[in-house]
Parts: structure tokens; C-alpha cells; sequence
């Protein structure tokens, strides 16, 4: 399935690069699943953080302006981590921070 993933030039010249998706179908195939990772990822949120803020939290569960404030702030917090994890991938690779956070994820359970 990603077997053409690795196959496009290294040159930056725009002539060298195959264009279309058949050309480029194992790219086209990991972008594909990952925007699918990522839609149940963001459908997971809107249904376990309000059972989570009602559980852990005590946040009452007819209380809507609660669980929605509750959802607002986990948004913000993951967005503005977006940036910092962007920059510190253009710094130190990013390989290397999604690595340190599959490393650093389950760290809070001990908690």
C-alpha cells in the first residue's frame, strides 16, 4: 500500500515531481488514513471529554455551559500545543518529537 511512499526525487525542482494521485498513491494512501485517524480521533473527543469531565471532575452532566467550557479549554490547551510542537519539530526533527511524545503520552496515569 505505501510502497511508492519514499519514491519521489529529493530535488526541490518542480519538474522532477510526479503529480496525481495514481503517481503518488502511497503518499495519497498514508495522508488518507491519517485524516481518518484524526476524524475519530476529534469524534472520540466530543464523546469521551464530557463522560470524563462528569466522571473525574465533577463537572454535573445536565450542566451544558460546564461540559462545553470543559471541551472549549481542552481545545485551546491542544491547539496552542499544536504550535509548540510544530516549532520544536522544524528545531529539533520531527521525528524525534513524535517519538518524545509517544514516550511522554502515558505519563500522566501514574499520576
Amino acid at each position: 500500500m505505501l510502497s511508492g511512499l519514499y519514491d519521489a526525487p529529493m530535488s526541490c525542482d518542480f519538474q522532477t515531481y510526479r503529480h496525481g494521485i495514481r503517481a503518488n498513491l502511497g503518499q495519497f494512501s498514508q495522508q488518507l488514513l491519517q485524516v481518518f485517524f484524526v476524524g475519530l480521533t476529534i469524534g472520540l473527543q466530543r464523546n469521551v471529554i464530557p463522560a470524563l469531565a462528569e466522571t473525574e471532575f465533577g463537572v454535573p452532566a445536565g450542566s451544558f455551559t460546564q461540559l462545553m467550557a470543559f471541551i472549549i479549554s481542552f481545545g485551546f490547551v491542544k491547539g496552542a500545543m499544536n504550535f509548540v510542537s510544530g516549532r520544536l519539530s522544524e528545531t529539533w526533527g520531527r521525528k524525534k518529537i513524535l517519538v518524545l511524545g509517544w514516550v511522554a503520552a502515558p505519563c500522566p496515569f501514574p499520576l
